[in-house]
């Protein structure tokens, strides 16, 4: 807090009280005056006021531990103003991350100090940079509602450094191609969730929520565009992510795959679910992805991946089709298009050397490609390990999980197209004293392609090796 004597450029002379709001770190406030005897009031007035605050917060905080206070905090603010979802993540960063470490210290004894050497020892337990700094996330916005309600003088979390960690290079936008190939393993009902997710760009959750009247007019005929107005955050059904609804383009492979299916179940009432679960319910994330999306890939012979990825097949397929920034954005429902474009960077780029090929024409190629098979069986590898539940992951499904960019989602050779669908053979990590066995969910998958003298190989099949395409006709010849 001070008082700085300055000259307007007019020529008048004010005097400039300068503040922060509550304490260094936090946003620094500054108001000006004609005298300096007014200045030196409110300045007077400020320090008042900070000092019956400070005693205030020592009175009512006194005895009230970080437990107690968070228990408080749940039930006034994060059930109320925090989605379903976001809940639930924090109940298990307080349960497992928080609570131990900190929850018997009282406010005023957390410093910026406590705060560092907490972080240090969650690094020392193995905690992971990105769970250390969504713990940090979570307490700064805790210690920022006991500042307000007048319980702390200052956030000790305000300022300090995340961790930093090093991020998947690319997420894998899924080719057309590999989408067909695992829709083709699912029943009428999923294959068109798939459809919605990879080519609409929908989150999963505004997929569940959907009703027939987002996607059938009155007339019974598709939309032209679909209406994301919902999503389903746990049991419940809240708003979109961004708060807001959109409107996406329903293109014409995807519609038609929704007429069909809306014509098979004999038109139901425009109320009723698009994807309903065997009650007529909304589906669960986690029996969905267990009990059909894990199974699906394996059949397919895919490596694991979030079905939440697919969404970045629509956007590599927009960007590749010619449209801008802004219209992808709107698209996936990205409140800002900045983050758009830093996430698709690089397709951006890689865009202007492409030819621009419209997302139906791509869709329409890629159901092409996935009906002629591919060269080498997936049946023929050996059976995956069925998924049992655990709570772990799988390191395969961790570093899915935290990948942020969007790979080439095509790929232009034949030959590396048809050996994709390879399958892998699961590997068992060795057992280490203090270390505890992998689960099973983590010997499923294996991103780690055979030696070519593991490939399985098919005798049923006419076609001539490659090798021999390729050779000159005398070579042929004298082989013959």
């Amino acid at each position: 807090m001070s008082i700085e004597r300055r000259r307007r450029s007019d020529g008048r002379t004010v005097y400039v009280v300068r503040w922060y709001e509550s304490g260094r770190g936090s946003a620094r406030r500054k108001r000006s005056f004609d005298r300096r005897g007014d200045a030196e009031l409110f300045e007077a007035s400020l320090r008042r006021a900070r000092q019956l605050g400070q005693l205030a917060s020592e009175v009512i905080g006194s005895n009230a531990t970080l437990e107690e206070f968070l228990v408080e905090w749940w039930d006034t603010y994060a059930v109320t103003h925090l989605r379903p979802s976001t809940l639930e993540t924090y109940t298990t960063l307080l349960d497992r991350w928080i609570v131990p470490y900190l929850g018997r210290k009282r406010l005023r004894e957390i410093t910026r100090q406590t705060i560092d050497s907490y972080t240090a020892r969650l690094r020392v337990d193995g905690a992971g940079a990105p769970t250390i700094n969504r713990t940090l996330g979570v307490l700064q916005g805790v210690f920022h509602r006991a500042v307000e309600w007048r319980r702390l003088a200052w956030n000790p979390v305000v300022g300090v450094r995340r961790v930093a960690h090093s991020r998947a290079e690319t997420i894998d936008a899924r080719t057309p191609e590999t989408v067909e190939a695992i829709r083709a393993r699912l029943d009428p009902q999923n294959a068109a969730l798939v459809s919605v997710l990879a080519y609409e760009g929908l989150r999963p959750a505004e997929a569940y929520a959907l009703l027939w009247g987002d996607v059938i007019d009155d007339r019974g005929r598709p939309r032209k565009r679909l209406r994301v107005e919902r999503a389903i955050s746990g049991n419940e059904v809240t708003t979109t992510k961004s708060q807001r609804g959109r409107e996406p383009e329903l293109f014409t492979p995807v519609a038609r795959e929704l007429v069909e299916l809306y014509l098979a179940r004999g038109r139901p009432d425009r109320a009723a679910l698009v994807f309903p679960d065997s009650q007529d319910g909304h589906l669960r994330r986690q029996n969905w992805r267990r009990r059909v999306w894990i199974p699906a890939l394996e059949r397919a012979g895919v490596p694991y991946f979030r079905s939440y990825d697919l969404r970045h097949t629509c956007a590599t397929l927009l960007l590749y089709e010619g449209r801008t920034l802004n219209e992808v954005a709107e698209h996936l429902g990205h409140a800002d298009p900045g983050f758009t474009a830093r996430t698709y960077a690089h397709v951006m780029r890689d865009s202007s050397r492409r030819r621009r090929i419209t997302i139906s024409e791509a869709i329409r190629t890629g159901r092409a490609a996935a009906s002629r098979g591919p060269l080498v069986d997936p049946s023929g590898a050996e059976p995956a390990v069925r998924p049992r539940r655990s709570d772990k992951k799988s390191p395969q499904i961790e570093r899915a999980d935290a990948r942020t960019r969007t790979g080439d989602p095509f790929i232009t050779s034949e030959v590396l197209y048809q050996l994709s669908y390879v399958g892998s053979v699961p590997r068992v990590s060795a057992w280490r004293p203090g270390r505890p066995p992998r689960p099973a969910s983590a010997q499923r998958f294996n991103h780690r392609r055979r030696p070519p003298a593991e490939l399985p190989q098919r005798r049923d099949v006419a076609r001539r090796p490659v090798q021999a395409v390729v050779q000159p006709r005398r070579t042929r010849r004298k082989q013959r």
